[in-house]
C-alpha cells in the first residue's frame, strides 16, 4: 500500500496550482506528450505558440521561435564540432538565457550536458573537466 504523506501532498497540490498552460488555464498532459523527448516536445510547443514569450529575464526576452532558433544553432555548432560522439558536452554560461539555450542545443544535438557554475573555484572546474573528457 503505498501512503502519501499528507504535507507532500499539500506541497504538490501548491507547485500544481501555480502550473498553467500558456492559455492561463491548468491543463493535464496527455501520456504521449510525456513520453517523448524534451526536443521533441519542444518543437511541439514552438508550433502551438510561435511568438509567445518562452523565456523573460530584465535583460531580453525570447519568444519560443527565437528560442528554438538559437538552439537550433548550437545544435549545429555541437554536432559540428564533436559529431555523432557521446561526449558530454560542458555548459558554462554568463547568463540564464544563455543556460536555456545551451542546454537545449546540447540536447537537439542528442547530447547530455553538465552545466559548469561560474563562480566555481578554477580548480574545481578544471578537475570536473578532466574527469569528464569533454572537448566542448
Amino acid at each position: 500500500m503505498i501512503v502519501i504523506h499528507t504535507d507532500l501532498k499539500k506541497k504538490q497540490e501548491a507547485i500544481r496550482a501555480k502550473c498553467f498552460h500558456p492559455s492561463g488555464k491548468f491543463r493535464e498532459f496527455r501520456r504521449e506528450e510525456v513520453e517523448q523527448s524534451i526536443p521533441s516536445r519542444f518543437e511541439k510547443i514552438v508550433l502551438q505558440y510561435p511568438a509567445q514569450i518562452a523565456i523573460k529575464t530584465q535583460k531580453e526576452a525570447l519568444t519560443y521561435t527565437q528560442l528554438d532558433a538559437r538552439a537550433n544553432g548550437v545544435a549545429r555548432a555541437i554536432l559540428d564540432t564533436i559529431g555523432e560522439t557521446s561526449q558530454p558536452v560542458v555548459i558554462l554560461p554568463d547568463d540564464p538565457v544563455e543556460a536555456i539555450v545551451g542546454a537545449l542545443g546540447a540536447l537537439k544535438a542528442g547530447k547530455f550536458y553538465v552545466p559548469l557554475e561560474p563562480a566555481l573555484p578554477a580548480a574545481r572546474m578544471r578537475s570536473v573537466l578532466e574527469d569528464l573528457n569533454s572537448k566542448l
